[in-house]
């Protein structure tokens, strides 16, 4: 059995997640399986031309939402943790080691970032994003541009509980799933799933990821991000060497 099952839903995406295949298997924790549920109208030639028995590619041309990719991947993963990689974000190789340490030396069931690196691909503009901090100067970061916003106290509690959302890091334990299924769903389907956990008594983590872990890659959609700090271009391959830069471009 693998110390851990990554999990990863996917569209349309099959030039990304050949790349992600190289930030899978550089990770230092190497008693993985990966889980791939592709449902593509075609299936991806170069996984399933893989051999490697750690990766397991299952393509269904039939539609369906992120919350029920998650939850078939959930029900086929065999170990005792599960670990979010989506298909288009960036996760240095400490980053599985890093999740399980937290996870073992708090006692939690479930552990995630509450901070993050974010890199928005149609501005080219990288930032970082507190969740924990609510008020004051933020950047809103969407399709159409990104607006500075002075965030009043009232105002700021609609963000109270963002740490929660932003599946993309949540790392669990297979029995919080077996106790609280994802919604089905294509949007906020994490945050359901985690404030359900929650609710249910999940032990349940976030700290501030500062160690360049993992950057959040936003390409198009309706994500809408709100950092409170905007970095120069120059520091993106400072900060981001390698594969993490190949994920930038489509």
């Amino acid at each position: 059995m693998p110390v851990i099952s990554i999990a990863t839903p996917s569209y349309g995406r099959h030039r990304l997640l050949e790349r992600q295949h190289a930030v899978v298997t550089a990770q230092s924790e190497q008693d993985f399986e990966w889980l791939i549920l592709d449902d593509s109208p075609e299936p991806s030639p170069y996984f399933l031309g893989l051999s490697d028995p750690r990766i397991r590619y299952t393509h269904r041309p039939a539609r369906m939402s992120i919350g029920a990719k998650r939850n078939w991947l959930a029900e086929q993963a065999q170990a005792p943790v599960i670990a979010h990689f989506d298909d288009d974000d960036y996760y240095a190789p400490g980053y599985l080691k890093t999740m399980l340490a937290h996870m073992a030396r708090n006692g939690a069931d479930m552990v995630k970032f509450s901070a993050w690196y974010v890199y928005s691909t149609r501005h080219n503009q990288l930032a970082y994003w507190d969740t924990n901090i609510w008020t004051g100067l933020h950047y809103r970061i969407a399709q159409d541009g990104i607006t500075p916003l002075v965030i009043s106290p009232e105002d700021g509690k609609a963000f109270e509980n963002n740490y929660a959302g932003f599946g993309y890091t949540y790392v669990y334990r297979k029995s919080v799933w077996q106790a609280v299924r994802f919604p089905d769903a294509s949007f906020a389907e994490d945050y359901g799933f985690a404030g359900a956990a929650i609710k249910a008594g999940c032990r349940f983590s976030h700290f501030r990821e500062t160690e360049r872990l993992c950057m959040q890659i936003m390409r198009y959609g309706v994500s809408i991000a709100w950092p409170q700090w905007l970095l120069p271009d120059f520091q993106l391959p400072q900060l981001f060497p390698g594969a993490a830069l190949e994920l930038l471009t489509d």
